[in-house]
């Protein structure tokens, strides 16, 4: 069922249930005692759950607004209503900056990584901006409460990854990678010499030298992308709400990287999306989460995950 449909199916939900709650209160009012005991019983459980599905499937977008953080980096948050409902944010972070230092996960004692959010990434790394990176497994949930992994859970982060010169994972996937040496400056691939600082990967190329590169249309869902421009002195952030019906129902593949093409890059990559897509900024008042997780399908949780990148700037 995709996110359309379900949407259709919740908002039928939503309206039954208030129309059967409002048809109990009414026999609750009029009814004879134990008659009216009994629609009270049902009638405050109908009405609460098709007023919790309504307010799922109609909560307002939220406000398109542009900030800066921090003189080096703009955040912003935007909407769209074709070709669905779409909440996207982004940033553009001036790699040159003086000072800046770009973050990346490293592993725990055995090459796994320990798993965190990305808030807890943020707030562990003092860093200014964060977003997940690496696909990574094990993964799976089979209920909200039943899944893998959680804070400090072990995982394999797939795909290449370095942390301050030292490569942690030589698997290079499909190529999908940006490499930062130590002045910050972001390269697609792998350095020949010893200029790696670190790098991070993904599943997909999305943009080689300005063009879009033609992908497989996986369906619309939550997503990650990462980019550079002007030479590699500018990072270009894409991350893109999904599953949420009337809210924002995700991009595909294809659409990604024709966004990343409207936002400047020059290269991007796809990094983890799905209930793992978050971006955190801080603004001043500790670590804010920018888009809507989906973790769980439960809107506004954040997923442990293997890997990130982020941002911090010295004062």
């Amino acid at each position: 069922m995709g996110d359309a449909e379900l949407g259709q199916w919740l908002a039928a939900l939503g309206w039954g249930g208030a129309a059967v709650g409002g048809a109990l209160l009414y026999v609750a009012r009029r009814g004879g005692r134990w008659r009216r005991r009994a629609a009270w019983t049902l009638a405050v459980p109908t009405m609460l759950l098709a007023l919790s599905v309504l307010a799922y499937r109609y909560r307002p977008w939220p406000s398109v607004r542009t900030w800066r953080p921090h003189p080096a980096v703009v955040v912003r948050v935007a909407t769209r209503t074709a070709p669905r409902p779409l909440v996207l944010s982004t940033v553009r972070i001036d790699l040159a900056y003086p000072g800046l230092e770009v973050l990346t996960s490293e592993p725990a004692a055995g090459g796994r990584f320990a798993a965190m959010t990305t808030a807890e990434f943020l707030h562990q790394q003092g860093a200014l901006v964060a977003i997940n990176a690496h696909f990574f497994t094990p993964s799976w949930s089979r209920r909200p409460w039943d899944f893998y992994p959680r804070t400090g859970d072990p995982v394999r982060a797939v795909g290449y990854a370095a942390a301050n010169g030292t490569v942690h994972s030589a698997q290079r996937w499909r190529g999908a990678i940006l490499h930062f040496d130590a002045a910050a400056h972001a390269t697609p691939g792998v350095p020949e010499d010893d200029s790696l600082g670190d790098a991070v990967g993904g599943r997909n190329i999305l943009v080689t030298d300005g063009q879009a590169v033609s992908l497989a249309n996986l369906g619309a869902a939550p997503r990650t992308a990462i980019g550079i421009s002007d030479n590699g002195q500018t990072l270009i952030v894409a991350v893109i709400d999904g599953r949420q019906p009337g809210y924002s129902e995700g991009m595909t593949i294809p659409e990604l990287a024709a966004l990343m093409v409207e936002l400047g890059a020059e290269h991007a990559i796809e990094l983890d999306g799905g209930g793992s897509a978050t971006l955190v900024v801080d603004s001043g008042s500790g670590g804010e989460v920018i888009n809507s997780p989906i973790h769980t399908r439960i809107p506004g949780r954040m997923r442990p995950v293997s890997s990130h990148l982020g941002v911090r700037i010295g004062s």
